[in-house]
């Protein structure tokens, strides 16, 4: 079965959780905190989720991280 849009490019809070290595609480209000952003950028936000693109952007000011392949730069 294919993975939807909002799992293949979205980071639940517990993903958050497991790849920061911080609270669950801590992670709760990060993703809040980054929705907001995007809301004000015009953006539609899922609750609970946060785009992977964007949260790495945050976290590595602007380097993308491949998470899937090791933690090297991505390709993209």
């Amino acid at each position: 079965m294919a993975q939807s849009l909002v799992q293949r490019d979205y980071y639940t809070v517990q993903q958050v959780t497991e790849l920061i290595g911080m609270s669950e609480s801590f992670c709760y209000k990060l993703v809040q905190k980054l929705n907001k952003e995007l809301e004000n950028k015009g953006c539609i936000t899922f609750p609970g989720r946060v785009p992977k693109r964007y949260l790495q952007e945050r976290l590595y000011c602007g380097n993308e991280i491949d998470f899937e392949n090791g933690g090297g730069k991505s390709a993209i």
